[in-house]
């Protein structure tokens, strides 16, 4: 996959390991006011966070600091007239522009490409302004690798909203990065908005302020995100320095690699309503080479152009702890309930910061690992950051103060001059939707039951007729069982109902350096960190912890309809025969479909290489079908029919689908003797 690619220069560096773990907060007016001290006070809070950061060995190059707040609009209005001679009557929009410094040939080109796209689009009003900086606070890393950076300044008539300008200028960026793209131009678009502006880069978080003038010269503004980016397993680069677009990020996402595959298996599937021709330039969604704060600001600022406000999006991507805690109604639950339908939880410690111009917040993970602290002044300022004291503000002006716990969520909306505590946007967002309406008619849970040997009803699909000894022993010999196996795991299983302990050592050769068969499994043990990962335990951790699953076809991720409700949900990932039966008659022929996953030994050397195309065929035929649940199955086998390793046909047909742009039309369950291992 494209998220593991090694350079060969540096084959120990993954891009897919990089992690952050940061300073971050936000300043806003409670009434959505813009004024002239929220800029140098989000200054001021960034030096306090300066402990938060990585210095080099010049002690002047950081690995990354900067701010996200309101788009100035008089100071670019008056930009734009004056390059022009042309007034402004609408919003203006900014995009913040990195070319190599170096190079300006590579410039000029990229210029004038930006400059024929907004032509095409029938933009008309825009000019380019050079941003002021000043080089020598930077370290010597940070000014060897510091861009030319730029302002594209865009004008729009009366009659568009921030909002849409936002919108189209997402077009003109996408379309600008797919094309620079594919003409080698080498370029980074920071931020580009009608709403937001970012300035960031790598110099030390008190000198942010000294690189860019502009911070400095009174602007007023409603609300600023602040961020001191600190890089564990990543080199750190302008373009990686935080806030993103639409977020800052503290934190890591542990389960990146499935989100960012995930995500890009959705891409097939995204409907033109709302962007048509332009899913062109849109795909890939995810910027590759990024980080994964950088990958979650991808989806975040897509969901929140096509529909979602931001307030909707960060509890859909990071939901709490729902699962299991009774304090929350109904409504709320399925508020829940209903997006785990849409996307699996982008999870991990993390405490985000976010905002779009309308709202700014923050939001904390299930376990709530990463600290968020907030205060209110009396004169109508509300401060969140990751620690208390990031601004000197007397006690006597303070009129309230809290933290975040796990899965809270803090908001202002500014068009509306709100305070949002987490109850409150839980309730209104429950409210958006007949949620629990939709669950209701289109979501089947699967009960589980205890399994009856003459159990009479019964599945056309699947066969769960318990073997007699001799086939059972055959079967047993045809997936490689051993004698160790039957003592030292599956005896302990019977016996204790639970995992066997063991040692995490292991004096056998890895399986490509062995000369005995091995399992194809056993050949993927050390994907991960056996000895330092901690295991997972889902009863002792169960109030922050799900292992449902829901089975089924994941339709468009930029709609929402009850048709993404239309999923069967097991509480767990592993199916009993009883359960198996059950999906049966609840799928009905019409959903599901078999796949025998064996091959015959006696047809040659190529006959599993044969039967692996053939799957793939015929999973691709019962999709196109309207099968929604396909069961891969290497239960049918005998003295003629070997059975195809089950990982490698799963492997296989989800990538066959995923390159055909069906894999998130359907649900893969395994019926097999080959997974009996934990690992």
């Amino acid at each position: 996959m494209t998220f593991r690619q090694v350079d060969p220069a540096y084959p120990l560096y993954r891009q897919s390991d990089e992690h952050d773990g940061c300073g971050v907060g936000f300043l806003a007016d409670t009434s959505g006011e813009a004024r002239v001290d929220i800029l140098p006070r989000a200054l001021e809070a960034l030096r306090s966070l300066i402990h938060r950061g990585a210095v080099d060995a010049d002690a002047r190059t950081g690995d990354g600091a900067g701010l996200l707040f309101g788009v100035p609009q008089p100071f670019f209005a008056d930009v734009l007239a004056s390059a022009t001679g042309r007034t402004v009557d609408g919003p203006v929009g900014v995009g913040v522009f990195f070319w190599p410094r170096t190079d300006p040939g590579t410039q000029q080109r990229g210029r004038e490409l930006a400059a024929h796209i907004l032509g095409q689009r029938g933009i008309e009003k825009f000019c380019w302004r050079p941003v002021p900086t000043r080089p020598d606070v930077l370290g010597v890393r940070a000014a060897e690798t510091r861009p030319q950076i730029e302002h594209l300044v865009v004008g729009f008539d009366a009659e568009t909203t921030p909002a849409d300008a936002d919108r189209l200028l997402y077009r003109v960026r996408r379309e600008f990065e797919a094309r620079a793209r594919k003409n080698h131009i080498d370029a980074y678009v920071a931020s580009m908005s009608a709403r937001t502006i970012v300035y960031k880069g790598l110099m030390m978080a008190d000198a942010l302020g000294d690189f860019y003038p502009d911070l400095c010269q009174g602007w007023e503004t409603n609300f600023a995100v602040f961020h001191q980016r600190f890089s564990t397993n990543t080199l750190p680069s302008w373009p990686l320095a935080q806030p993103f677009r639409r977020l800052g990020h503290n934190g890591e996402i542990n389960t990146i690699l499935g989100n960012a595959n995930n995500t890009e298996m959705r891409e097939a599937d995204l409907g033109d309503q709302l962007w048509g021709d332009d899913l062109d330039f849109i795909r890939p969604l995810l910027q590759r080479g990024s980080s994964d704060s950088a990958l979650l600001d991808n989806v975040a600022e897509l969901l929140e152009l096509s529909g979602r406000p931001m307030i909707h999006v960060m509890p859909m991507l990071i939901p709490e702890a729902w699962e299991n805690d009774w304090s929350l109604t109904e409504k709320m639950r399925a508020f829940f309930a209903y997006h785990a339908c849409i996307n699996e939880p982008w999870d991990g410690p993390a405490a985000v910061i976010y905002a779009d111009g309308e709202v700014v917040g923050a939001h904390l993970d299930r376990n709530g690992l990463r600290p968020l602290r907030y205060q209110q002044t009396d004169d109508g300022l509300i401060c969140a950051g990751s620690e208390v004291g990031v601004l000197d503000v007397p006690s006597a002006q303070i009129v309230s103060r809290g933290r975040l716990g796990p899965g809270h969520m803090l908001a202002v909306d500014l068009k509306e001059g709100r305070v949002l505590t987490g109850d409150r946007i839980k309730a209104e967002l429950a409210e958006e939707a007949p949620y629990e309406e939709w669950l209701d008619e289109q979501l089947v849970r699967i009960e589980r039951q205890p399994y009856v040997a003459d159990d009479p009803e019964s599945c056309d699909v699947v066969d769960t007729r318990p073997d007699d000894d001799d086939t059972l022993l055959r079967k047993q010999l045809a997936f490689g069982y051993s004698g160790e196996e039957m003592r030292f795991l599956f005896a302990p299983m019977t016996e204790s109902g639970g995992q066997p302990i063991s040692s995490m050592g292991d004096d056998t050769p890895i399986s490509a350096l062995s000369h005995m068969p091995r399992l194809l499994p056993t050949y993927f043990k050390q994907r991960f960190a056996q000895v330092t990962n901690p295991p997972i335990d889902p009863i002792r951790e169960a109030s922050v912890m799900s292992l449902s699953v829901h089975l089924g076809r994941r339709h468009d991720w930029l709609e929402q309809s009850d048709k993404h409700a239309q999923k069967i949900e097991i509480d767990g990932p592993v199916l009993t025969d009883a359960d198996l039966v059950r999906l049966c008659q609840l799928a009905g022929d019409e959903r599901l479909k078999k796949l025998d996953c064996h091959f015959v030994p006696a047809a040659g050397a190529n006959a599993m290489v044969d039967r692996l195309d053939a799957l793939c065929e015929a999973a691709e035929e019962a999709v196109d079908a309207g099968k929604d649940i396909l069961i891969l199955s290497d239960r049918n086998i005998d003295e003629d029919h070997a059975p195809v390793p089950i990982l490698l046909a799963l492997g296989a047909i989800s990538t066959h689908l995923l390159r055909a742009g069906k894999r998130l039309r359907t649900s893969l369950v395994i019926e097999s003797g080959e997974p009996r291992d934990v690992h």
